[in-house]
């Protein structure tokens, strides 16, 4: 756990709970208790499904919603609970042709996969030809459907109760903007992009 991290909507710094006495001793049974029931529950607490973003300037002049870069502070403690849930998924999201999100692997190593396969294809026969259609998918991430990933890892057949963790983690977040003018709003994700501009 970093100390140095900034709190989320519950206030509780990262140094709080790193510099209590006897720190990870005191508060490693009780976390591990309560990530345990959260796990076999399914149910990931409401409370740790708001974030706090703060719309941070990228340059001197805001006209519009892409001048801000928006800097999301959730829990301290969700944070730890979400790496312990990574760490369950990863080992059944191991890929070949994914690079994003891999440890030891880069945009380099996407770019040198598909510089082998051209050469491989054009190599075979001088008549060949290749074809290449790239797609950037801004933001992907946070428009995917949480059903699509629950179904990914139903079929990798990862334990159900980690399943409906994740499910219950990606659904039904909310998130509050914070600006030096204005103080908690909260919005479901559609409605953030409305409040931007409304600040700008």
């Amino acid at each position: 756990m970093k100390c140095n991290k900034s709190p989320g909507p519950d206030g509780i710094p990262g140094r709080l709970l790193t510099e209590l006495p006897k720190g990870a001793y005191a508060l490693g049974p009780p976390l591990c208790s309560l990530f345990n029931t959260i796990i076999k529950q399914g149910e990931f607490p409401s409370v740790w499904k708001v974030s706090n973003i703060k719309p941070v300037l990228k340059s001197n002049s805001a006209t519009e919603i892409n001048d801000y870069r928006p800097v999301v502070l959730t829990s301290i403690i969700s944070k730890t609970l979400e790496r312990l849930l990574f760490k369950f998924v990863k080992p059944g999201l191991q890929d070949y042709f994914k690079f994003a999100y891999q440890s030891e692997r880069a945009t380099e190593d996407a770019v040198a996969h598909l510089i082998d396969i051209l050469y491989a294809r054009l190599d075979t026969n001088a008549k060949n030809y290749a074809r290449c259609l790239f797609i950037d998918f801004t933001s992907a991430f946070n428009t995917l459907d949480p059903g699509i990933l629950i179904s990914d890892l139903v079929d990798r057949q990862l334990n159900p109760h980690g399943i409906n963790t994740i499910y219950s983690f990606l659904t039904n977040r909310s998130q509050r903007v914070i600006t030096a003018y204005h103080r908690f709003y909260l919005h479901p994700l559609a409605a953030l992009k409305a409040v931007f501009l409304a600040l700008c």
